[in-house]
């Protein structure tokens, strides 16, 4: 038997624990435990007005997103964002370079007012190529692409996307690359 544990780090960012019945976990200064099911009760999520217990891949999709609130019971609030202080530890040493064709795939799947987001981000990122050669092989000719780099810059000023939403695109650029390819 298994029980969950949510606790906010220091550093900022928020940790989710799945522990074995009598197993423990350790607690630093400035370290808060915001629920321990063991002592809190089973976290769920209110649907349609009924507490449903949420599954273990519920409970870390929302890591970094949970809040502890009083509504009018103490319960977890689940954010569609992730909470400040876990986002900006998240990210101060966050360096993942994901494939560039999956983020060419995901521009293609939307647009910005009435064109195609990769045509925008497409256009962008040529009108830099006089200035910063660079960015042409960064683009064209470059496997990867690097969170933060000048190309995540101009497609992240293009798209209007915050940090939060192109972490969450980084993080799943590929597994969604692949449930949208036909068949």
């Amino acid at each position: 038997m298994t029980h969950r544990v949510i606790i906010n780090r220091a550093s900022g960012l928020q940790e989710g624990l799945l522990m074995d019945i009598g197993s423990t976990y350790t607690i630093d200064a400035g370290d808060l435990v915001v629920w321990d099911e063991r002592s809190n009760g089973t976290i769920t999520e209110n649907i349609d007005g009924i507490d449903v217990p949420i599954d273990d891949n519920t409970f870390f999709s929302y890591i970094g997103k949970m809040e502890l609130v009083i509504t009018p019971k103490l319960s977890i609030f689940f954010n569609e964002i992730y909470i400040a202080n876990h986002f900006e530890a998240l990210i101060s040493n966050y360096h993942k370079e994901v494939q560039a064709w999956t983020i060419k795939f995901w521009l293609s799947t939307f647009n910005i007012v009435s064109t195609l987001a990769l045509d925008v981000v497409n256009t962008a990122i040529e009108a830099t190529y006089a200035t910063v050669p660079l960015n042409k092989v960064l683009w064209m000719e470059k496997e990867t692409l690097k969170w933060g780099g000048a190309i995540w810059q101009i497609i992240k000023d293009e798209t209007g996307k915050t940090n939060s939403e192109l972490y969450d695109i980084w993080e799943t650029a590929e597994q969604t690359y692949y449930q949208n390819w036909p068949n």
